[in-house]
């Protein structure tokens, strides 16, 4: 399944390659989360020398919740898709 594209009010789906079928899907609203921010900080010198110098990064997770209103089987197949 291959979504092409998502916008505000309805998006397009290509079931498989077999059937070649588009399915319109309607989306009722898109919610976005708040942003999660993970701190993570490390030490930079391998060894023990008298600095602590240490390094500092950030990941940001962001998130959003989509409402889906179509057919239950077209809703599954969504659901299942893996995301990498």
């Amino acid at each position: 399944m291959f979504i092409k594209t998502l916008t505000s009010g309805k998006f397009s789906v290509q079931v498989s390659a077999d059937e070649q079928q588009n399915v319109v899907v309607h989306l009722k609203e898109l919610v976005h989360m708040p942003t999660k921010v993970l701190y993570i900080t490390t030490r930079k010198a391998p060894f023990d020398d008298g600095l602590k110098i240490l390094d500092h990064s950030q990941i940001r997770i962001h998130k959003c919740v989509v409402n889906l209103y179509s057919k239950l089987e077209f809703v599954k197949q969504i659901i299942s898709i893996r995301l990498e």
